[in-house]
């Protein structure tokens, strides 16, 4: 795997468009970040359990790690890879760095697959031009101006014939644009809600500049995708909230939003599983991180 690769560098641009550049080695450098990256890629994954992510669960374990299926890469990557001569090379005062990856497509059983690692960069990567640079040439140090960068033995995501396989979200999103594969509700979907028969809401403009944020998006994207509301009356609710510790208002058989953007995030918490009174504490909590157990 990645034998005749070649380190590509994703560009930070403002347009939020995907560019690709090369990054020029000669080839004895070439093949030993190649060989890093092949024992980065394996590493990354080995005795790992890969969990599918559905936005709820965040990695605590180092022996975890989450999965998008069906991902597909922009094609800038993949039209890289596979025609690396086509793309130019990295103008290193001009071009600035968001992540680096090496990549290649392979046939298995007359089916194409293609596997790329991925390297989040950060600005401490680059040899500082601040100071002086002293490199150790036998037993003395001398002065370097030269301008450079350096080169992880890790990766942050690895991309395998379709699985996008990464620890956090947040720094995958950072590298490849995975918005669409994130559920949050639609403005569409909040309309709907809002019209529910079977809710409330006292204040229409104060329900839709809370609902703006990603937070409330995604927890009402899975009470709808549950449907919560259509399977539970709001003395329903207000039953299973008390057990929760969770106060619930009932205003004619509706149930209340509250306007209090922390009584509504509480709410919507408890509606989407995220609310949960302790065992042996008795008090109520909300995490921001569930996992389904099975048995």
């Amino acid at each position: 795997m990645f034998d005749n690769a070649t380190l590509f560098a994703l560009l930070g641009n403002k347009t939020n468009n995907t560019e690709v550049v090369k990054i020029p080695f000669d080839q004895i450098t070439q093949n030993e970040i190649n060989t890093i990256m092949v024992t980065a890629f394996d590493s990354f994954t080995q005795n790992k359990e890969i969990i599918l992510f559905d936005g709820n669960y965040k990695v605590e374990d180092d022996n975890e790690l989450l999965m998008i299926e069906r991902v597909i890469l922009p094609e800038e990557i993949t039209n890289a890879i596979r025609n690396p001569l086509t793309v130019r090379e990295l103008e290193f005062e001009n071009d600035k760095i968001k992540a680096m990856f090496v990549g290649e497509f392979s046939t298995q059983n007359d089916i194409e697959i293609l596997r790329v690692a991925f390297q989040k960069f950060s600005h401490t990567q680059y040899i500082s031009r601040i100071g002086v640079n002293m490199f150790l040439n036998g037993n003395t140090f001398r002065k370097e101006n030269k301008k450079g960068f350096s080169i992880l033995k890790s990766v942050h995501c690895v991309f395998n014939n379709g699985t996008l396989i990464f620890e956090k979200y947040k720094t995958a999103n950072e590298i490849i644009r995975l918005s669409e594969y994130y559920k949050e509700a639609t403005q569409s979907e909040i309309n709907e809600i809002s019209a529910y028969t079977e809710i409330f809401i006292p204040n229409e403009e104060t329900f839709r500049q809370h609902s703006d944020n990603q937070w409330f998006r995604k927890r009402l994207k899975v009470i709808k995708d549950n449907c919560v509301l259509q399977n539970n009356t709001a003395v329903e609710i207000k039953s299973k909230a008390a057990v929760a510790g969770v106060n619930v208002l009932v205003n004619n058989n509706k149930l209340v939003f509250p306007e209090n953007k922390n009584e509504l995030k509480t709410l919507l918490g408890f509606l989407a599983d995220e609310v949960f009174k302790g065992s042996f504490s008795n008090e109520t909590y909300m995490t921001n991180s569930k996992k389904k157990i099975t048995n």
